[in-house]
C-alpha cells in the first residue's frame, strides 16, 4: 500500500535497489544543526568523502538494537550498498560500522534537476572535524544511535513485517531473523 508507514518513512521513498546520489557538501552542511546532526542523527567527517557520489540503497534502515538487548527504531533512514565508516577521524576506529543515511542527505540519481538547498550552514567542514570528539569521547553515530532513535518494543509486531515489506527479505532469511530475536529475547528473561 503506498504512503503506508513504518518508522514514519513512507513505504514509496528510497526502496532496496534504488540509486540514489549522496547531496554535495554544501547541501549536506545546510541540513545540520550546531551539533552537526539531523533529527538527532551526526554526519560524520568520515562521510563527505562520498559527497556527490552516486550508490544503491541496500535497505532501509527503519531499526537497529543496541547492544543487543534493545530494538530502536529510526525514521528516515537508509544504508547504502559497500558504504562504511573507516573510522579516520575517530582515533582510527576499525570498526567498520555501516553508515546510517538521513534520506533528507540523499536524491534519487534522476534527480539532477532538483534545486539545491538555500546555503545557510550552522557547521562548517572544520566544525565537523571538531566535533568528532567531545570531551575526550568519540561523537558519531554508534555513540550517539540512543538519542537519533526511539524504542521499539519487540511485542511491536509491525517490525516484524517491515524487513519483508520494504527491504525485500526473502522469506527464509526473515524465518531466520525471527527465531533470532525470540531466542534472545528469551535468553534475556532466562538470564533475568
Amino acid at each position: 500500500m503506498m504512503g503506508d508507514t513504518c518508522a514514519g518513512l513512507p513505504s514509496d521513498q528510497f526502496l532496496p535497489g534504488d540509486v540514489v546520489k549522496v547531496l554535495s557538501e554544501r547541501e549536506i552542511l545546510a541540513t545540520l544543526d550546531e551539533n552537526g546532526t539531523f533529527e538527532k542523527m551526526p554526519f560524520m567527517p568520515e562521510m563527505l568523502d562520498f559527497c556527490g557520489r552516486t550508490f544503491r540503497v541496500s535497505r532501509q534502515a527503519l531499526k537497529t538494537c543496541v547492544d543487543d538487548t534493545e530494538m530502536r527504531g529510526l525514521d528516515n533512514t537508509v544504508f547504502l550498498e559497500e558504504v562504511r565508516c573507516d573510522g579516520s577521524n575517530h582515533g582510527g576506529c576499525a570498526r567498520a560500522c555501516l553508515i546510517f543515511w538521513k534520506t533528507a542527505w540523499l536524491k534519487r540519481a534522476d534527480a539532477s534537476s532538483l534545486a539545491p538547498l538555500p546555503w545557510k550552514p550552522k557547521v562548517s567542514r572544520a566544525d565537523l572535524l571538531s566535533i568528532a570528539q567531545r570531551d575526550g569521547q568519540f561523537f558519531c553515530q554508534s555513540t550517539e544511535i540512543l538519542n537519533a532513535s526511539k524504542p521499539l518494543p519487540w511485542w511491536e509486531l509491525r517490525q516484524y513485517l517491515w524487513d519483508l515489506k520494504y527491504n525485500r527479505t526473502s522469506l527464509l532469511n526473515w524465518v531466520q531473523s525471527l527465531f533470532i530475536v525470540f531466542y534472545n529475547k528469551i535468553t534475556l528473561i532466562l538470564k533475568a
